[in-house]
């Protein structure tokens, strides 16, 4: 940029984060992979988010409980 400070640049983008060093995506929440490019399943991480059902979002998850 025009203020001599070095940015940094990412050849195949961050789809669904940030470039933070040559070639490095730093994933916004929900997201993985080395281009950000990968929806997170938070339903299978443990501790388990939700205490009743899951339901995994493109980039987040909703809890829900069965009828009843």
């Amino acid at each position: 940029n025009n203020k001599g400070q070095c940015e940094a640049q990412c050849e195949h983008g961050c789809k669904h984060g940030e470039c933070v060093g040559p070639n490095k995506c730093k994933c916004f929440p929900g997201y993985a992979g080395k281009t950000c490019n990968q929806d997170l399943n938070e339903c299978g991480l443990k501790p388990r988010p939700c205490e009743h059902r899951c339901m995994n979002t493109h980039g987040s998850y909703m809890c829900y409980c069965l009828n009843g």
